[in-house]
C-alpha cells in the first residue's frame, strides 16, 4: 500500500517537473524567436547593422523596437508597427539610463518594473513602469526628443480582504 502511494507521489512530481521544464523551454524558445526575428528584420530593413537592443512594446499600439548602430557607429532606434516603421538616430535622444536617473531620482522608494521604448500616433517614447512599497503601478510616458513626461497615470491594485 505505502509502495503505491509513493509511486504515486512520485509520479505525480516527475509529471509536474517535466511539464514545468516543457512550459519554461517553450517561453524562452518564443522570447528568443521573436528577438531573433527582430534582428533579421532591423538588419534586413533598416540602416543598423549592429544589434544592441530589442523591446516589444505593448500599448495601444503594439510595436517591436530595435536599438543598434548603423555604419557609421551612430546609435539607431527603430520601431516596427502592424502597419508601419518609423526610424531615427539616437543623436541628442533621450536615452534608457536617462529615464532610469529620472525616475529613481523622483520615486527613490519605487521599483522599476521596466523601462521601454514605444511609439503611438508617430509620436516615440519611453515607457517607465514603477511599482511603489504600496503594490501600485506607476506608468510615465517620456517624450523621446525633449525628455518632457507626456502623459502619467497610476494604476491601484484591488484592496486584499
Amino acid at each position: 500500500m505505502y509502495v503505491r502511494i509513493l509511486l504515486i507521489v512520485v509520479a505525480v512530481i516527475v509529471l509536474i517537473g517535466g511539464f514545468s521544464s516543457h512550459l519554461l523551454y517553450s517561453v524562452v524558445a518564443e522570447k528568443r524567436d521573436f528577438e531573433q526575428a527582430a534582428r533579421d528584420w532591423a538588419l534586413a530593413n533598416t540602416s543598423i547593422t549592429q544589434v544592441e537592443e530589442v523591446y516589444e512594446y505593448r500599448g495601444t499600439t503594439t510595436c517591436t523596437v530595435v536599438i543598434g548602430k548603423n555604419q557609421q557607429g551612430t546609435q539607431a532606434i527603430a520601431w516596427k508597427t502592424k502597419d508601419s516603421t518609423f526610424f531615427d538616430t539616437m543623436d541628442g535622444k533621450l536615452t534608457k539610463e536617462s529615464v532610469a536617473e529620472a525616475v529613481t531620482k523622483h520615486f527613490p522608494n519605487d521599483q522599476v518594473v521596466h523601462i521601454v521604448p514605444g511609439i503611438e500616433d508617430k509620436k516615440p517614447f519611453w515607457e517607465a513602469v514603477l511599482k511603489n512599497p504600496n503594490g501600485d503601478y506607476s506608468y510615465l510616458y517620456y517624450d523621446f526628443s525633449t525628455g518632457q513626461v507626456t502623459k502619467s497615470f497610476t494604476i491601484h491594485p484591488p484592496a486584499k480582504t
